[in-house]
């Protein structure tokens, strides 16, 4: 066991998103087998630490050695871990959002991915959300424009753009404008990461982390649009229903 000498220290504490004062709950100091020649001194210490400010509960390691003295400022600079990890520079949190319980999940796990850079999945469940939106809303397929070989819109003899019912993605965004669930400012929105997905999925492109941002702050207002809309609508009509009937004489 550690000494008594250590009863509070800063620390990160992830609920209160800086540095706090810390009660230390509990320390102990792991004893390591060493050469004497590669280390004048090893200390690695574990303690359990809580926040004054909130009382959350984090894991902090100290990883001391004679490499870690700093000769030109004459003290020891020890590796400091917070467990879990504070939050990376870019990380999001998760918007409160409405959604279906499924797509609460998935939504959750594109954010955590994006905060710990897994690029690739992060892409491909923006996808996965595109699709999802699309199971909820019972949409399985929808007219696609048709073009010929030079990327010229096919039209048929009365000058319209000829269309072909599909059942995949692109298909089912085009099926979310014909029910009325999206403008079709909000289905090209989705195509954009549509593609993003695609490149992920069949090609194992890794997106940056910026077109990974930009593809999030895209989704949510669509997101927004199709599915927290509709709650707040219900949620208003319910509430005149209310204020009505307690008007009635």
């Amino acid at each position: 066991m550690a000494g008594d000498e250590m009863k509070e220290e800063k620390a990160y504490c992830r609920e209160c998103a800086g540095e706090r004062r810390h009660d230390v709950l509990f320390s102990h100091e792991i004893e390591h087998d060493y050469n004497p020649e590669d280390f004048a001194f090893f200390e690695d210490t574990w303690a359990m630490l809580s926040c004054r400010g909130c009382d959350t509960v984090a894991v902090r390691r100290r990883l001391a050695t004679d490499h870690h003295y700093n000769f030109n400022a004459e003290e020891l600079e020890p590796d400091i871990s917070i467990y879990p990890p504070a939050p990376p520079d870019h990380a999001i949190s998760v918007p409160d959002y409405d959604l279906p319980p499924r797509l609460r999940r998935l939504h959750r796990e594109v954010i955590d991915a994006f905060n710990e850079e897994i690029v690739t999945l992060c892409a491909a469940g923006l996808r996965g959300l595109i699709e999802g939106a699309c199971l909820e809303k019972g949409v399985k397929k929808g007219p696609v424009p048709l073009f010929d070989d030079a990327g010229n819109p096919k039209v048929d003899a009365s000058g319209k753009q000829e269309t072909k019912i599909k059942k995949n993605l692109e298909g089912k965004i085009a099926g979310l404008v014909v029910a009325g669930v999206l403008g079709s400012e909000g289905a090209a929105h989705l195509h954009e990461l549509r593609f993003l997905g695609n490149e992920a999925v069949h090609e194992l492109a890794a997106p940056s982390l910026q077109e990974l941002k930009l593809a999030i702050d895209i989704i949510h207002p669509v997101l927004d649009a199709v599915f927290g809309q509709h709650t707040r609508v219900e949620s208003l009509k319910a509430l005149k229903a209310i204020r009505k009937k307690k008007t009635k004489p």
